[in-house]
């Protein structure tokens, strides 16, 4: 609560300033931190509503997805994230969220179409998109593809936690295998 304070004095102390808005962004991560979900949202709109900023839509569609677990709000902001040109970690990540939001609603070949070409790349974020591909087959109820996608991510990766993620997925699989995936389905 101190450091929220504090926070709160740099940003009315240098209004419209760098450090007012890195001050935000360290408030509304530590409202996340906290759980204080609203008070987050209302620094990341203040944010956003004073100009476009790519990394506060970014911190505002994760609270909206993993926070508030709201997928229909997170889902157009994405969107539009990802019709804007970004840096290429954050267009990466905008991707893998949007295929993210694809999957909870059911709408899994676009979030494949999201994450092939990422899964299929170089870059550092090949093997979350390998994972989410898994899900979005167990979530669809191919369990054999599923098991192979996640098995690609241990090929990739064994020390992120998106192996771990992976091995639960197999491990689930795996552990409702008899009566024909019954339990899973």
């Amino acid at each position: 609560p101190k450091a929220a304070d504090f926070y709160q004095a740099l940003i009315t102390l240098f209004p419209n300033s760098p450090i007012a808005w890195n001050s935000q962004i360290k408030l509304a991560r530590l409202y996340e931190q906290m759980g204080r979900w609203q008070d987050a949202l209302v620094v990341l709109t203040n944010m956003i509503q004073g100009g476009n900023e790519p990394s506060a839509q970014l911190l505002l569609g994760r609270m909206w997805l993993h926070g508030i677990r709201n997928v229909e709000a997170a889902q157009p902001l994405y969107q539009a994230l990802a019709n804007q040109p970004l840096p290429t970690t954050q267009g990466w990540e905008v991707r893998l969220r949007l295929a993210e939001c694809h999957i909870l609603r059911e709408q899994y070949a676009a979030a494949q179409n999201i994450l092939r070409p990422i899964a299929e790349g170089n870059g550092n974020f090949k093997a979350e998109a390998r994972k989410l591909i898994g899900d979005s087959y167990l979530f669809d109820g191919r369990f054999e593809d599923a098991i192979k996608e996640y098995k690609s991510v241990l090929d990739i990766t064994s020390a992120e936690a998106v192996s771990n993620d992976a091995l639960d997925g197999i491990v689930l699989i795996q552990s409702n295998s008899d009566y024909n995936h019954e339990p899973l389905k």
